[in-house]
Formats: structure tokens, C-alpha cells, sequence
């Protein structure tokens, strides 16, 4: 699988494929645990993401011109490394469960609630398959090419919510609240901890960029995670209160209803639903990439797209048979999800990156590991 992205189209793609989860999740969990103050939650957790993209930088620093794969060879040999392959692949196949489920939630509480569940996912699942027929590099272009203009629409969209954020909605701050917003923080990092992805794409990044270029692009996108949290979570509560946002499922989407630009354009809810649209198709179709990328390192199989298609039309049926609440889904993701995605997105990389700390830089011919 030699799909050869650049550090640009990586970084662009993990943001956009966190879009979704930053105005469903983040807002409501961050004012149920902590009330007013749960924007202090994105600031928390954009420092652990710093350490955590530190790390991840060191491993890229030891190991350049090197995925995932090759340097967990190295590191543990290569019948560990196919193993813990293995495991990457069952989660990237719950992470595609999941959110394909909430996919259709989605689709169904907010554009389109008189259409049978069945259709949405019928028309879904054959746009996915088409989409990972054609060459997937295309995944990664359109993540750069539709990144700036999502991104600049978002901060001119919630510069024009400012009016409408009450600001006592959120002050004062106790230091009691400042202490429970440490309990929004896990959540906050699963959907941050996706940066993991960029091991797998790690040879052919470091191999086309200096260290020095790459880290400053990661700590930009650091950045700019932590404060589209922080200014989607200050919008929802500051415009719909803690206890409204705690309660709600969609909270973004409630906040902008009522939003107007120069009393000409508004009903903005329609375009935040479309960009939650194109995050869940796009956070799917990279996840299944990862699944296909996995089988490539266990077998060295190159062409793993009929076996991914068979299992994602499996996930599709049962939820289309499942029906699915959000309700359930919550439950899911709480009692599983969450344990699930920390254990992949950090203990592993994070272990390694500690070891690489005191590790100098590997300077060897690195061969195809995968054979």
C-alpha cells in the first residue's frame, strides 16, 4: 500500500476527522462534568496532547523513514509486532462500527428524520465502497483541499455566536470545578489520540520532510485542536448553559440555530451538520485504510479491499438490524469505547516514545518488514 501522503495531508485529515466528535462530544461531556468551567478541560487536555505529541516525535526522530510496523519489528520482534497488528485492526473495526452507527443517528435527528434508516445506510455504504475503489490518495487530498475552508467557516461562525453567548453562563470559576474538569479530560483525549494514525503513515512523512518541519506541523495542529475544542465547547455553553449542553445530544448544532450574519444568512445547523457529515465518511474511510494497512503488514496482502468491503457490509447490517438508539450507542462507547481507544491511541505509542528518549537515532538500510 504505497499511498506516500505528506505531513500537510495527514495532519489536515486528523483534524477533519475529529470535527465531528469535537461538536457532539466534547461540549456536552465537558458541562456535565464540571458545569460552567468545562472549557478548562480543552485547556487540560491540550497540554497532555502536547506531551503526547512530544513522544510520538520522538519515535519518529529514532526511527526515521519507518511506519508503525517496522518499528514495533524493531523494537519487539517481528511476531509481537504482527500480534499488536493484529489488535490495531480489531480496533480500527470497532472504531468503524461505531461511529457508522452514529453516523446514522446523526443523519436521522438532523436532516433527513423522515427517511427509513435503511436507505441512509444502503446510499452510505456504496458511497464508502466507491470511494475506496478509486485511488485513496484522493482521501487525502480532499481532507487538504476542503481543511482551510471548513476550518476559516467555523471561526468566522463562531465569531458571529459571540452576541449570543451570555457570559455569566460561564463564570465564575471554583476550584472545585477547576478540579472536575479533570474528568472530561479521557474523553477529550480518545478523540485527540487519533494522532496516533500518523505511525502508520510515518515512513513515507519523515522520509519527505525534516524533523524540524515535521514537529513544527504537528504542534500547530496540537494547537489548533485545542482551541476548536475550546471555542466549540465556550459557544454551547456560553449560548445554551452547562445544564442544557449537558443534556444534549447534539449541542453545536442547537447553538447555531439562531445564529444570523448581518440578518441575511442564517439556519447555519443545515452547513454543521454537512462538515459532521464529511467527518464521519472521512473518519471511516481512514479507518478502514488502517484495517487494509494492517492486513498489509500481517500478510503482505496487497489487495485487502474485498475482505475489508465484506466485514464493513457486516458492521452496516447488523446496525441496520440493531436499530441502534444514540442512547445505546453513548452506552457503548462509555463502557468499552473509551478503556478501548486510550489502551491503542496511547499506551503503546507512549511507551514507546518514553523508550525512545534514551535511544539514539537509528541510522540503518531499513528493509520490507512485512515479508
Amino acid at each position: 500500500m504505497d499511498l506516500k501522503p505528506t505531513v500537510r495531508q495527514i495532519l489536515f485529515l486528523y483534524i477533519f476527522i475529529s470535527i465531528s466528535a469535537i461538536f457532539n462530544m466534547v461540549p456536552n461531556i465537558a458541562a456535565y462534568n464540571a458545569g460552567r468551567s468545562g472549557y478548562m478541560s480543552t485547556i487540560y487536555s491540550g497540554i497532555i496532547l502536547c506531551a503526547y505529541a512530544y513522544l510520538l516525535l520522538q519515535i519518529l526522530r529514532i526511527y526515521p523513514n519507518m511506519n508503525f510496523y517496522e518499528i514495533l519489528s524493531r523494537c519487539l520482534g517481528r511476531p509481537i509486532a504482527k500480534l499488536i497488528m493484529v489488535l490495531y485492526f480489531f480496533w480500527a473495526y470497532f472504531n468503524v462500527f461505531l461511529k457508522t452507527g452514529q453516523f446514522s443517528v446523526t443523519m436521522q435527528a438532523t436532516l433527513m428524520p423522515s427517511i427509513h434508516p435503511g436507505i441512509l445506510l444502503v446510499i452510505f455504504f456504496l458511497l464508502i465502497i466507491y470511494t475506496l475503489s478509486k485511488n485513496l490518495r484522493t482521501i487525502f487530498r480532499f481532507s487538504e483541499f476542503v481543511y482551510q475552508p471548513i476550518i476559516f467557516f467555523l471561526l468566522i461562525l463562531l465569531l458571529f455566536a459571540l452576541p449570543s453567548i451570555d457570559y455569566f453562563e460561564l463564570v465564575p470559576i471554583t476550584e472545585a470545578e477547576l478540579l472536575d474538569n479533570l474528568y472530561s479530560v479521557d474523553d477529550i483525549l480518545t478523540i485527540a489520540g487519533n494522532l496516533v494514525l500518523f505511525l502508520f503513515f510515518s515512513g513515507t512523512v519523515t522520509a519527505s520532510g525534516a524533523h524540524g518541519y515535521v514537529r513544527n506541523r504537528v504542534f500547530h495542529t496540537v494547537l489548533m485542536f485545542t482551541l476548536l475544542t475550546l471555542l466549540c465547547t465556550i459557544t454551547s455553553i456560553g449560548i445554551n448553559g452547562a445544564s442544557t449542553t449537558a443534556g444534549l445530544a447534539f449541542p453545536i448544532f442547537q447553538s447555531v440555530r439562531n445564529i444570523s450574519v448581518l440578518n441575511t444568512f442564517e439556519r447555519f445547523d443545515s452547513f454543521i451538520t454537512l462538515i459532521e457529515m464529511l467527518s464521519d465518511f472521512i473518519y471511516i474511510l481512514i479507518f478502514l485504510v488502517v484495517m487494509m494497512k494492517c492486513l498489509f503488514f500481517i500478510f503482505n496482502y496487497e489487495n485487502s479491499k474485498i475482505m475489508v468491503t465484506v466485514l464493513f457490509f457486516i458492521s452496516c447490517s447488523y446496525i441496520l438490524i440493531r436499530n441502534f438508539t444514540q442512547l445505546e450507542l453513548t452506552r457503548i462507547y462509555e463502557s468499552y469505547g473509551l478503556v478501548i481507544n486510550l489502551g491503542f491511541q496511547y499506551i503503546i505509542p507512549v511507551i514507546l516514545g518514553v523508550v525512545c528518549l534514551f535511544r539514539k537515532p537509528f541510522s540503518g538500510v531499513v528493509v520490507n518488514e512485512s515479508k
